[in-house]
């Protein structure tokens, strides 16, 4: 594939930046305004902003850019701007003629000078701009590089009172994704934005370099659907001149030990003087080219830039690799070995040396890999211990490496051999363990069942709890909430005799099963209570390896059912940070999936249409059956509630599974409103009725106030009585809203009022389905200030959501529009103008403008003067 253009980025992410230092220079309280930066970090394209808002406002700018060559010519850098026969020996004379140059050049205009590069200003040049500051000649705007030596009177200006120096940091994760979204086109998997930021560090030139060589060699991809990045080493003979570039001139021991940490990653300082012993890191460190921080009892040292390291690593050739890597063995090996990521860092290395890793190592180092999710690195480390004897733990370990990268039948292929030469008890649960679950993501979940029932006739005793944990999963996923919480009550009291065969794994399999089995059933509470207790158990134990926000997964649901939007929009975003942070691709699909449900919840159609459309490329990259199956049922929803008649692209579902997490709430209910975007309102209505039935069986009494809603905003009259049980039952905010939406038949009062509740709740699409209803019904009964009222709230709650398809929406409600004469009226009122003097401005009877005053203020809904201004602002 050919790598698009990327030359020309947009400025983002710097308009405080620009706003500032255009403030400062037309106020004129300082003469010169500095920007610092790293190299790439963007001082060029800001400062060209600041110029353009100068030109704007009719000041001339002139630009020169110091360079090392020039600054080996005094004034070299200004010759531009100097008069043509000038003697430069005479400061005063030179000062003075430069001066009446500028104001030549300038005009009638105010002049800005423009130095990029100042840093690199010779001394002469250096100390003429300060005395044009001085002089009041002209405003200055410089760019100057951090870490290199400025000529004291550059750097004097920021430190006296004749400048503002503005640092400009690297762009935070947000904004790197917006960026990449201009660039490349939405939408960016929030994962290869956050990846791409990181390996960037959030610089963005090294970001174009990266997104180029990534573009080039197709590791950068949207042929999922959205923009991916897979786990790939950068080649880019730019990126490799760039990083010189920035390493710049290096000592052969300063070359070697910039090597050596691009090998080992992290290392202590006394390791790396045990390597190079005449190494001068304080030289380093000035240069900004490594980071030195402590880590408990030792001071350790990394290169200061990711891509620094990656494109040392690929310049090195392999012989050196291997020699280096054999060096570090040596000296970890020396000091005891002793910390926790030394069996890592030696196996790795272990694999581009001539040193040979006991297979024991090997197989625990790739477990290790597994957990911090390097799945390149694992599947490696766990091959080369399969290979050296290492058995089934490391055929297990591949394995889950390998389905996490998206290639189930590798991973089935190898847990089925693996099946075959099991034994043991521990090693039939095992095996049986990643199998299941394999099984389910591949979209099979009646062999995932087989599988544990075949290997529960061999296993007994403490063994058990991991295949029924297993099991506690499946039931999960299959959203049998009745199945699951029996299953997790029974395994509850079992482990109460035998806490000690409960690991954190078990553990934390019950407390998801059990947390969504809750919000399923509608026992938001308890529901709440466990997800808390759960969430306060990992954030409070260090060795758990995975981040808490990540249990919070259920009580996004639970939250969103109940009708607590806003929290549960907050857990996800949590959640998403989170998976972010750790670099799980199937916790980055997870958390895209429920930022895009809650979302829908909202009516955010379009943002929910967004996470559905990342979330099914994460799914699809995963090779997750179950989870395409859902977020192209999520995406096809939203289009239809959007308005787009056919919605069905081909790779939604076809046809209707028998249970499911989301099967019912978003698979059926995607169906159902592909129907009503299309005009078949009576298949829709029966296919929801058949969904409602489906929820109740699998016991999901959250879903089934959901699927009912949607009938009841079909039209369907007979939910009153079942919505009123549940809403009795499951005694949260939108049951309860629901339920009244239904016994409200059309009477527009009590209607409006349920506009109100959910508006609260935050869904506003459903709130404003019961408003315009609400406005119909007004407008029948000829209560024109009502329906007004109403109206006006629809266009309120759907302000920002384009187009939305719902019968209740079909066909606009329309606020009556204000004459021009009710328009005058009206505004001269809203300024608490008396209604005689209105009177008397335009001419008219006293009567006639308060005439005038109740029509107003029955077409704006509205009953007194105090709610004019606001009414005429929202016009």
């Amino acid at each position: 594939m050919a790598a698009r253009s990327v030359d020309d980025w947009p400025l983002i992410g710097r308009d405080d930046v620009v706003a500032h230092a255009w403030e400062v220079l037309e106020q004129g309280a300082v003469g010169a305004v500095v920007l610092v930066g790293d190299a790439g970090i963007g001082k060029s394209r800001t400062a060209a902003e600041v110029g353009e808002h100068a030109r704007a406002a009719g000041w001339s700018v002139r630009r020169v850019t110091a360079s090392r060559a020039a600054a080996s010519i005094p004034f070299g850098a200004l010759a531009s701007l100097l008069p043509a026969a000038v003697d430069s020996s005479d400061r005063l004379a030179l000062l003075q003629q430069t001066q009446e140059a500028l104001r030549q050049m300038a005009g009638d205009s105010r002049l800005l000078l423009w130095i990029d590069d100042a840093h690199l200003l010779d001394e002469g040049s250096a100390t003429l701009v300060g005395q044009l500051v001085d002089a009041g000649s002209a405003r200055l705007l410089l760019t100057v590089r951090s870490g290199e030596r400025v000529p004291d009177t550059v750097s004097q200006l920021w430190r006296g009172d004749h400048g503002v120096r503005i640092d400009l940091e690297p762009l935070d994760a947000e904004t790197t994704g917006t960026l990449l979204e201009v660039v490349l086109g939405p939408p960016v998997a929030a994962g290869t934005a956050f990846r791409l930021w990181q390996r960037s560090g959030g610089n963005p030139l090294m970001l174009r370099e990266v997104v180029r060589a990534t573009l080039y060699t197709e590791a950068l991809s949207e042929e999922s659907g959205a923009w991916l990045l897979s786990d790939t080493a950068i080649e880019s003979p730019a990126l490799r001149d760039l990083v010189r570039q920035r390493l710049g001139e290096l000592s052969s021991d300063e070359q070697r030990a910039v090597e050596l940490l691009a090998l080992a990653d992290t290392a202590s300082v006394k390791l790396l003087l045990q390597a190079v012993p005449g190494l001068d890191l304080s030289a380093l460190e000035e240069r900004a080219l490594i980071d030195v921080d402590g880590d408990g009892r030792r001071t350790v040292v990394q290169l200061s830039h990711p891509v620094y390291a990656e494109v040392t690593r690929e310049m090195l050739p392999v012989t050196r690799r291997m020699r280096e890597h054999g060096l570090l063995i040596d000296l970890v090996t020396q000091t005891g070995a002793r910390r926790r990521e030394d069996t890592l860092r030696i196996a790795t290395w272990s694999l581009d040396s001539d040193h040979e890793a006991a297979p024991e190592l090997l197989e625990k180092a790739a477990e290790q890999a597994l957990a911090r999710l390097d799945l390149p690195l694992a599947e490696r480390l766990a091959d080369s211990a399969s290979r050296a004897g290492a058995g089934i733990p490391a055929t297990i370990t591949m394995a889950n490496a390998t389905w996490r990268q998206g290639r189930h039948d590798e991973a089935l292929a190898l847990l089925g051999g693996a099946a075959a030469e099991a034994v043991s008890e521990d090693e039939i649960a095992n095996v049986a363990d990643a199998h299941a679950y394999v099984l389910e993501m591949a979209g099979r979940p009646g062999d995932a069942w087989r599988v544990l029932t075949e290997a529960g006739k061999h296993v007994q005793g403490d063994r058990r709890y991991l295949l029924d944990s297993q099991a506690t999963i499946l039931s999960t996923l299959a959203g049998r909430a009745l199945e699951t919480l029996e299953t997790v009550s029974e395994l509850r009291q079992r482990a109460a005799s035998q806490p000690a065969a409960i690991t954190p794994l078990i553990r934390l399999r019950i407390d998801y099963a059990e947390t969504f089995g809750l919000a399923l059933q509608g026992r938001y509470d308890e529901a709440e209570r466990l997800a808390r207790s759960c969430y306060d158990w990992i954030a409070g134990d260090p060795e758990l390896p995975m981040p808490a926000e990540l249990a919070l997964v259920g009580r996004v649901v639970n939250r969103m059912w109940a009708g607590r939007l806003s929290d549960a929009a907050r857990d996800a975003e949590a959640i998403e940070a989170a998976a972010l942070e750790l670099g799980d691709r199937d916790a980055e699909w997870t958390a895209a999936l429920y930022r895009a449900r809650v979302e829908l919840a909202q009516g955010s159609l379009v943002e929910a249409l967004d996470h559905f459309t990342r979330a099914a490329a994460l799914a699809r990259e995963l090779d997750d059956h179950t989870g395409v199956r859902w977020t192209r049922s999520g995406q096809a929803m939203c289009r239809a509630l959007l308005g787009e008649a056919d919605v069905w692209d081909g790779s939604q579902p076809t046809d209707f599974a028998d249970d499911g997490l989301f099967e019912v709430d978003l698979v059926r209910r995607a169906a159902a409103w592909a129907d009503v975007a299309a005009g078949r309102l009576q298949s829709a209505t029966t296919q929801l009725s058949e969904a409602a039935e489906l929820a109740r069986d699998l016991g999901q009494v959250a879903v089934e106030v959901t699927v009912r809603h949607d009938l009841v905003r079909l039209g369907d009259c007979d939910q009153v009585e079942p919505l009123t049980a549940l809403a009795s039952a499951y005694d949260q905010p939108l049951p309860n809203a629901v339920a009244r939406r239904a016994a409200s038949g059309d009477d527009p009062t009590a209607l409006l009022d349920v506009a109100e509740l959910l508006e609260q709740i935050g869904a506003r699409v459903e709130a404003a389905e019961c408003a315009a209803s609400a406005a119909e019904g007004f407008r029948k009964a000829s209560a024109s200030r009502e329906a007004t009222s109403a109206s006006r709230l629809v266009a309120r709650l759907l302000d920002g959501t384009p187009r939305v398809h719902t019968p209740a929406l079909t066909t606009p409600v329309d606020a009556t529009p204000l004459t021009n004469r009710e328009r005058e009226v009206a505004t001269l009122a809203a300024r608490q103008v008396s209604a005689a003097d209105i009177a008397k401005q335009l001419h008219l009877s006293r009567r006639t403008v308060e005439n005038h005053l109740q029509r107003i203020y029955t077409k704006l809904g509205i009953s007194s003067r105090a709610e004019l201004a606001d009414s005429l602002a929202r016009e």
